[in-house]
């Protein structure tokens, strides 16, 4: 699906940092965020980790295998799939500095460093220890004299070990033209989400163009790393907004475009896919699609919820490649999830969308 949100000349700017140490991250509500006083020490150019791992790893992204053993349960006409809706999702409280007074003096010596900052934290991610969060610059987009901190947007993550250590940076100076900041890191949060038994990280960002919730996951050398989300349209690298509770806003199309049927009425829960290491919105098959649109009134790419001719192409050839599935025409839960095997198990991109690239390489 392709968001109404472009930014991806801003993301440009991040590289790899080269550290093996974990950032992290918490709320920002009034109760956690903090105002640092004293001066803004100086940054270097390390940068963030953004990319994603290489799909034929384990711990750090997606699992991938032979087409034969990731096949699907077959479907009916329209397809349907069960599903077990989650609790709410959570969200995790920093640390109470009370409870250790080695870590009180550390966040006495961030907040001695970066003034007029918000400092987010500390929290315990377990397996990779305790993590903090500095935000510099304007919590929005806009003219740069409205904001409470006029500087260029920064985001920077640090681990305790008896010291802080900065692990990742993030400086888009670049996106500061005329007083108005094109983009801002809003808010840095960590959440537990039913399926998966370790903290996920959510960036909140924004610009002109709206704002986006960024999803990411420690690796194995405790990097974070940023994962994709499935959505009900096919896969996308960010969603709207999640909530407090886990609740999925997803990316809607400009309104002066047609609706797709595959868009929820409201926001679903989340949950973790293992599978694909991404979250994904809890709801049944059945909830899935509230209509099926033919799909030759729609151009390439085409999204879940479309039947017709080009539908039962692909699911022929995926069928011809070694997947288990029923070729009725319909292009609902089961056959994204399908397409996102073959992607996955082919080295595409995985999208859960019909494209041009899949039928290319499915040879219709």
């Amino acid at each position: 699906m392709a968001p109404g949100f472009r930014i991806l000349g801003f993301l440009a700017l991040f590289g790899v940092a080269g550290c093996t140490s974990t950032l992290t991250i918490g709320d920002q509500s009034a109760n956690v965020q903090t105002t640092i006083a004293a001066t803004t020490g100086q940054v270097d150019d390390t940068t963030e980790s953004t990319s994603s791992p290489d799909a034929s790893t384990n711990d750090e992204g997606d699992t991938t295998g032979d087409a034969q053993e990731e096949s699907t349960t077959s479907v009916t006409t329209p397809e349907e799939t069960t599903t077990t809706i989650p609790e709410s999702t959570t969200t995790i409280e920093p640390l109470q500095e009370g409870e250790n007074s080695e870590l009180i003096y550390a966040l006495e010596e961030l907040r001695s460093q970066y003034g007029s900052s918000r400092l987010i934290g500390p929290y315990d991610t377990g397996r990779c220890g305790i993590r903090a969060a500095v935000l510099v610059g304007p919590t929005d987009w806009g003219p740069l004299e409205s904001s409470a901190d006029p500087r260029i947007p920064e985001s920077m993550f640090f681990s305790f070990d008896g010291a802080w250590t900065r692990t990742d940076h993030v400086s888009l100076d670049a996106t500061t033209v005329d007083g108005i900041a094109a983009f801002a890191f809003s808010n840095v949060r960590f959440i537990e989400v039913d399926g998966y038994d370790e903290l996920l990280l959510l960036r909140d960002e924004s610009s002109a163009d709206g704002a986006r919730t960024v999803v990411k996951k420690l690796d194995s050398t405790c990097r974070w790393w940023d994962r994709p989300v499935i959505t009900m349209c096919g896969v996308a690298d960010s969603v709207a907004s999640m909530s407090g509770n886990g609740s999925m806003i997803m990316h809607r199309y400009p309104l002066d475009s047609d609706p797709l049927p595959c868009e929820p009425a409201s926001a679903p829960a989340a949950r973790w896919n293992s599978e694909f290491q991404m979250i994904e919105p809890a709801v049944s098959g059945a909830d899935w699609c509230n209509d099926f649109v033919d799909d030759s009134s729609r151009e390439l790419p085409l999204t879940p919820c479309m039947q017709g001719a080009t539908v039962s192409a692909v699911q022929q050839g995926l069928a011809e490649s070694g997947y288990t599935m029923d070729v009725d025409g319909y292009f609902g839960p089961g056959t994204m999830r399908t397409i996102m095997r073959f992607e996955q198990s082919t080295g595409m991109t995985v999208t859960g969308q019909i494209t041009t690239a899949l039928i290319t390489a499915l040879g219709i």
